[in-house]
């Protein structure tokens, strides 16, 4: 079964892609309707495995609207957009980047809103199809601990198909997932939770701190120091990465020692 949703789930995010690439849209418009199909199809393949094939509540995974779960999506946005500050900071104070500020048109400044929401509706695709119905049910098989580290490995090997990925952002991006899997269980499986760690770091790096409508950066030339133009792909960014999923994982073998 779960290998059946993990083919669902690849087909939901690879068909919206290549939908966009034969419709006569500019790019912030076609990227923003791919994402659109995304989500849509991200909730019906979630939709379909969990309540009609499995027969099992939404709340078993935790996607109810309730006030707790919802309570703590300013902490999950802090926690992200700490981390990616403290990223930014410490990269500028190595000399691994160098910033001035950028004096962009108002139409290019714009520009930033829009593509925060459109990244938001990246994220929470991802985090529908990665962090509720595959992540619980993996855990009820391997157990929690096991089922955080064996789909942070599969997400990052599954990120080996992406051009430009380093070996440094490879395992930046194993990390997150491990804080983010981690997350899910110890918020008493909160994916809103998890949705906001994950905005809050690419929110806030990608269109704010590391985007040149907002910046003009230049990187220096050591590559596993800045990223080469990819600050996730920095050794900086995995350090901080690792302390925060370190953290994590002690904390769930504290809190959640028999699972």
């Amino acid at each position: 079964m779960l290998a059946a949703y993990c083919v669902a789930a690849s087909a939901a995010l690879a068909a919206p892609l290549l939908l966009i690439r034969v419709l006569p849209l500019r790019r912030m418009a076609a990227y923003g309707l791919s994402q659109v199909a995304t989500l849509v199809l991200a909730a019906a393949v979630v939709y379909v495995f969990n309540s009609v094939i499995s027969r099992r509540s939404p709340s078993e995974i935790g996607l109810t609207l309730d006030r707790r779960k919802l309570a703590e999506v300013p902490m999950g946005l802090l926690i992200g957009a700490s981390l990616v500050t403290c990223s930014f900071v410490v990269m500028v104070l190595s000399g691994a980047i160098r910033i001035a500020y950028a004096d962009q048109s108002a139409a290019v400044l714009r520009l930033v809103p829009i593509a925060m929401l459109i990244q938001a509706l990246q994220v929470l695709s991802e985090e529908l199809l990665y962090r509720t119905y595959l992540l619980a049910h993996l855990s009820e098989r391997v157990g929690e601990f096991r089922a955080c580290l064996y789909l942070a490995a599969a997400f990052g090997a599954f990120h080996l198909l992406g051009r430009g990925n380093t070996w440094i952002g490879l395992a930046g991006i194993t990390l997150a997932s491990v804080l983010l899997n981690v997350a899910y269980f110890l918020s008493d499986r909160n994916p809103w939770f998890t949705f906001a760690i994950h905005y809050g770091w690419n929110a806030l790096g990608a269109h704010v701190l590391f985007s040149r409508r907002v910046f003009d950066i230049s990187y220096a030339r050591a590559w596993w120091l800045s990223g080469d133009g990819n600050p996730e792909g920095s050794i900086i960014s995995a350090m901080v990465v690792f302390a925060a999923a370190g953290y994590a994982l002690t904390l769930h073998r504290r809190l959640r020692p028999a699972r």
